[in-house]
């Protein structure tokens, strides 16, 4: 991981914005997750996993958390093995991905 200037951050993410489809809704630029939650998650599947995906989808109206959310970005964690695959565990289960992040603006 590497550390970035606040300046580079907002220039990146106003270059993404700018260059998304006029939207009906708000455009997400980024989403929150509780660090403790996160944390939790990292460690349990980190003995597991080679690498942690980050994955970008929008939520659909069959699983958006709420109707607001609807049509908005939102990013999924995966667990991944040394191939790019879903990650299991010691026991052979697939490691789920998590979501359940806050969307922003």
């Amino acid at each position: 991981m590497k550390s970035v200037t606040q300046k580079m951050a907002n220039d990146c993410i106003n270059a993404y914005t700018a260059q998304l489809p006029k939207a009906t809704g708000k455009i997400t630029t980024g989403v929150g997750f509780n660090p403790t939650e996160l944390a939790s998650w990292l460690q349990k599947v980190s003995p597991h996993a080679a690498e942690i995906q980050v994955r970008f989808g929008i939520y659909t109206e069959m699983y958006s958390p709420d109707k607001e959310s609807t049509g908005r970005m939102t990013v999924f964690f995966f667990a991944c093995d040394e191939a790019g695959n879903t990650a299991t565990d010691e026991e052979g289960n697939t490691i789920l991905p998590v979501n359940a992040g806050v969307p922003y603006p």
